[in-house]
């Protein structure tokens, strides 16, 4: 992984509403126009820390936002993110650990077990309306993991 450069944590750091006296995020948003902090976000975005989103609404200025890999490496000892802004379920496109295809119809939920090898316990919820082809790839796809 590349190394974040002070400018880019301090930007996430703000984008975060870090520091502050409860240790915890409240936001993940940053609006900015050209210039340097719009490069340094950029540059976030290509690491995957960060996403960009082009609105008229904030005078044509881009709206970026940390994603949880960015909020995880902006984190100092002690602070932890807030879970209404990055619960423990993953909603975004989810890769399948077989063939890497995205899969945009799938909650995959991370639950503490305490009697498990690993610790973790995934429940997994299909969302959507599918047909008949998709049902029977996803559910190849859950025979895939179960293995």
């Amino acid at each position: 992984m590349s190394q974040l450069t002070p400018k880019q944590l301090e930007l996430m750091r703000h984008a975060l509403g870090l520091p502050n006296k409860k240790r915890a995020s409240y936001r993940t948003y940053y609006v900015v126009g050209q210039g340097a902090d719009h490069a340094a976000w950029t540059e976030l975005v290509a690491l995957g820390f960060a996403k960009m989103r082009q609105s008229t609404v904030f005078g044509g200025d881009d709206l970026f936002s940390v994603t949880r890999a960015g909020a995880e490496a902006a984190l100092q000892p002690g602070e932890k993110l807030s879970k209404e802004d990055f619960p423990e379920s993953i909603w975004e496109p989810v890769p399948c650990p077989h063939c890497g295809k995205k899969l945009d119809r799938i909650l995959m939920q991370a639950e503490k077990e305490p009697n498990l090898k690993d610790g973790t316990r995934w429940r997994i919820v299909v969302a959507g309306v599918f047909n008949r082809v998709a049902l029977k790839d996803v559910a190849k796809l859950m025979k895939g993991w179960a293995s």
